[in-house]
């Protein structure tokens, strides 16, 4: 019995990192959601939505209910819309609004915003594409914007979506993963590895466009 007890004590600490960090402010704000740590799962190229990828179906789920479950200020916006990962012509993007400060340094403030709520009413028309986000922002004592990480997202289509998904590890590691989906097939698109820097920029570590490395 007393070897277990020191088993446990020992496993605690170590459980995940993100559970620790993304969702350290879960009694005040009602928001706790673990993350899935997808970073060692093999996901196929595609495979049919029939099919029961319980990685993909946890990874995603838990994603969207921390997006759900995270209250906006609006009185609090962000100063720019993050469009250079929301390319699309038909995508409507709405400013984002800040929720909660995950951690600060001495050089830096890592934040999280979400995106409004003005294009809601569009969901469903096959003209427009409304986007769900969440952005990482870093800041430095002045509040003025380093950089910033687009890490979740899901373009709502009429039969399709692209999406994007993350897990923060050690708190200044975040690996993004993205995915297509219609009506048939989802579609593994691919990972990116991003270390936040002692300045307060994502910094790309390696990225795979589906199964193929890209090199810096």
């Amino acid at each position: 019995m007393k070897y277990f007890i020191l088993f446990i004590l020992f496993l605690f600490p170590s459980l995940s990192i993100c559970g620790q960090t993304i969702n350290k402010q879960a009694e005040k704000g009602k928001t706790y959601v673990r993350l899935v740590d997808f970073t060692r799962h093999h996901f196929t190229k595609k495979w049919k939505n029939t099919a029961n990828n319980a990685v993909y179906q946890r990874t995603a789920t838990a994603n969207n209910k921390y997006f759900e479950r995270l209250a906006s200020n609006p009185q609090r916006k962000l100063p720019l819309v993050p469009r250079k990962d929301l390319t699309g012509d038909d995508y409507l993007v709405d400013s984002a609004y800040y929720c909660k400060t995950i951690f600060s340094t001495k050089k830096y403030t890592l934040n999280i915003y979400k995106s409004g709520s003005k294009f809601k009413d569009k969901m469903g028309d096959e003209m427009f594409a409304p986007v769900d986000y969440l952005v990482f922002v870093t800041m430095d004592s002045q509040q003025r914007i380093v950089d910033y990480l687009v890490c979740y997202y899901n373009v709502h289509r009429l039969y399709e979506s692209a999406e994007r998904y993350f897990y923060m590890n050690n708190g200044h590691h975040i690996t993004l993963i993205n995915f297509y989906v219609d009506e048939i097939d989802t579609s593994f698109k691919g990972i990116q590895k991003y270390l936040i820097n002692n300045q307060g920029k994502f910094v790309l570590l390696n990225k795979t466009n589906g199964h193929k490395r890209v090199t810096k």
